[in-house]
């Protein structure tokens, strides 16, 4: 059986349209769906508690000794009413996600990379270059359990790059390449960020996309925006 686990510590508005779509998704496919709804890991490094927050992201990693596959899902994504099988779109044995080293993030995803790769000194990272994976929309199997378990000493990989310190993406990716599983790099509209909406990108309407994503967006137009998609989505019948 496959699930969505999607973190949901503390309150928030944007939940009031975002969790609805992730039981429409379950029951439309057939998945479990799981909250992460008190913390463990308890990272406490980061200035920005939001960021030491994000850590106990990792505890879906557990629920692959319950379930075959799961989808690592943030809580300020929304899935559309008509979205397909992801677990479908990526092989069992890979690792899946959307890449955010294009657009506007270019240079800055792939100086991460590049940090990473400085910080860790593992030569099984030599041949990364590209491919920063956003971990906010993330598919893993019961194969990953071990190679995704969050040692607390890989938090020193991220001690740099960002202002605040570090965040559990630059962690997340660092565990994705030196595992030696493959990488599934799925399109954009499986998990539609602000940078896919970018000319580079032809400018493509969110609502046409499987997974809206509202990461990055200050709090007021994430929830503005999450409504109008809701309402635009939801009000149509699912397929």
């Amino acid at each position: 059986m496959n699930a969505i686990v999607t973190l949901t510590i503390g309150d928030s508005p944007l939940w009031e349209y975002t969790l609805p779509s992730m039981h429409t998704a379950c029951a439309r496919h057939g998945w479990g769906l799981e909250m992460i709804e008190a913390r463990t890991v308890n990272v406490t490094r980061c200035q920005n508690p939001v960021t030491n927050i994000s850590f106990e992201k990792f505890q879906a990693i557990d629920y692959l000794d319950e379930y075959d596959r799961i989808m690592i899902f943030d809580a300020d994504a929304m899935l559309s009413p008509t979205c397909p099988d992801i677990f479908a779109a990526v092989p069992e044995d890979a690792i899946g996600g959307v890449m955010e080293d294009v657009g506007s993030r270019f240079e800055n995803r792939r100086e991460w990379i590049a940090t990473i790769k400085l910080m860790a000194m593992d030569a099984r990272l030599d041949g990364w270059n590209e491919g920063y994976m956003n971990s906010g929309v993330m598919v893993l199997s019961a194969c990953h359990r071990e190679a995704m378990t969050l040692n607390l000493d890989d938090v020193r990989v991220r001690d740099v790059s960002l202002p605040d310190g570090f965040n559990d993406q630059n962690v997340v990716n660092y565990l994705a390449q030196r595992s030696g599983f493959p990488i599934c790099a799925l399109g954009y509209k499986w998990n539609h960020m602000s940078i896919f909406s970018e000319e580079w990108n032809g400018s493509p309407d969110p609502l046409d996309s499987h997974i809206i994503h509202y990461a990055g967006l200050k709090p007021e137009a994430r929830l503005e925006r999450a409504e109008r998609d809701f309402a635009a989505w939801y009000k149509r019948d699912v397929a």
